[in-house]
């Protein structure tokens, strides 16, 4: 069934660090929605060339990065690519 893996798809790319924060990807950015100030804000934007701004082992800068899942927990964000890439935020 299409729709119900639609749905699993939909739930890593929509999630709610309280009840007035919402953060949402698309494409190639991750927007933030706040109730209470009633506007959103991209927070990560990775249709250009993502350079690391540490360089540990592996590292190396992307381009075009279409978000396929992402996960937020206190000031961490980490979202992945369709193919394959991690981007850490903090």
């Amino acid at each position: 069934d299409h729709s119900y893996s639609w749905y699993l798809q939909l739930r890593n790319l929509v999630w709610a660090t309280s009840k007035h924060d919402v953060y949402m990807a698309q494409n190639n950015s991750v927007m933030h929605w706040s109730s209470l100030l009633q506007r959103g804000t991209e927070v990560l934007h990775v249709a250009g060339q993502v350079v690391p701004k540490q360089k540990t082992h592996g590292a190396r800068t992307l381009s075009r990065v279409q978000i396929s899942t992402m996960a937020l927990k206190d000031n961490l964000m980490v979202a992945g690519g369709f193919r394959g890439e991690l981007i850490f935020k903090v």
